[in-house]
């Protein structure tokens, strides 16, 4: 330099130097059958971390062999979303969860699983949420819905369990797998073992360090346990807040049952859609189809029904949206969920309820 000195150069900002880091890319959703053919293709090209994400339909061909940390849901709910095995046969299945990486957890979100047996979860951990499992099983099957092993945990939350039967545990087997039970529905599940006697009308706990709380057995029957078959060496069955009824027997021995009591057949038998859904199913997995909390299917008090015809349609539409943001004070019944504002929540009251009111 002519006077000799150094010119110092300015700090590069680092920051604005940096790179994304491929390793928190964020999780992606995988529509079938929009951009996959079915859920294993979606599978099989998932990374840990992202959605599956399946359209409403009636699905026979799925069949589930699942070894990644991934969601699988449905776009519109458990009571639009059927996987079928019934044409397949009893020994078939609708989903297997195995092989997962060390600390891996799997999430199934939404479905009916129909027919088909044993549903496998034989690694890492999972859970089950707003899943229904009706009719699963048959001759030769242990847990006609769901059969548990070597895994580290599961936990299911507001599943019902209907219709289920196998040679022992009708709906679920457990062996040496930490199992909680939450809000879930064991309804008219048998073991059924020809020549011997039968163990666990709804669920078979062996080695099995369990919880259920506020749940429901109604109707289950095996010759031990009708309801909760624990097995000998089994650590202690804690339940709390859960109702039985009807079943052959409630459990066979060291179950602790805290704030439990009696249930009503009419769980069983109130279907005021005749959709062949009990209302208690149709509430514990489509919350949303009763707004306003009252333990009613919306549809059956059909209070979207706003100009009163006895049929839900544009012209009740059109009357929420006159009074959109308003309380609803100007239009009686047009805040149909009742929360002081007409909105959102209305507006999907009236399309839930689309069509003629239930008689």
């Amino acid at each position: 330099m002519k006077d000799g000195s150094m010119f110092m150069l300015a700090p590069i900002a680092v920051a604005a130097l940096a790179t994304p880091n491929p390793c928190e890319a964020q999780a992606a959703d995988l529509r079938v059958p929009q951009d996959f053919p079915s859920v294993q293709a979606a599978h099989d090209a998932a990374l840990a971390g992202d959605r599956v994400l399946l359209d409403a339909g009636i699905y026979a061909a799925e069949h589930w062999v699942i070894t990644k940390a991934i969601t699988i849901e449905s776009a519109h709910g458990p009571l639009a979303t059927v996987i079928s095995s019934r044409e397949k046969g009893a020994a078939n299945k609708g989903f297997e969860i195995r092989d997962l990486p060390v600390g891996a957890e799997v999430r199934i979100l939404g479905f009916t699983f129909l027919g088909g047996a044993e549903n496998l979860i034989t690694s890492g951990s999972s859970v089950l949420s707003r899943c229904r499992f009706v009719e699963c099983g048959g001759p030769g099957s242990y847990g006609g819905a769901l059969r548990i092993f070597s895994a580290n945990s599961v936990r299911l939350s507001e599943c019902a369990f209907e219709r289920c039967r196998a040679d022992g545990a009708g709906a679920i087997a457990t062996f040496g797998v930490s199992l909680d039970v939450s809000r879930c529905m064991f309804l008219q599940n048998n073991a059924v073992l020809s020549g011997g006697p039968s163990e666990g009308g709804a669920m078979h706990l062996l080695d099995a360090p369990t919880t259920i709380e506020s749940s429901t057995f109604l109707a289950n029957g095996a010759t031990i346990g009708g309801a909760i078959c624990r097995w000998w060496n089994n650590p202690t069955v804690v339940v709390s807040n859960t109702r039985f009824g009807q079943n052959s027997s409630d459990w066979n021995c060291c179950v602790s049952c805290v704030s439990c009591g009696a249930v009503s057949g009419d769980v069983l038998t109130v279907d005021c859609n005749s959709n062949l859904i009990p209302d208690s199913v149709e509430l514990l997995l489509e919350p949303s189809r009763d707004l306003d909390l009252d333990g009613v299917l919306d549809t059956c008090q059909c209070r979207a029904d706003l100009v009163n015809d006895a049929v839900v349609n544009a012209a009740d539409m059109a009357i929420v949206l006159n009074f959109w943001g308003t309380d609803g004070s100007q239009f009686p019944g047009v805040d149909i969920d009742g929360d002081g504002v007409v909105g959102g929540a209305d507006l999907a009251a009236v399309l839930n309820a689309w069509g003629p009111c239930a008689q």
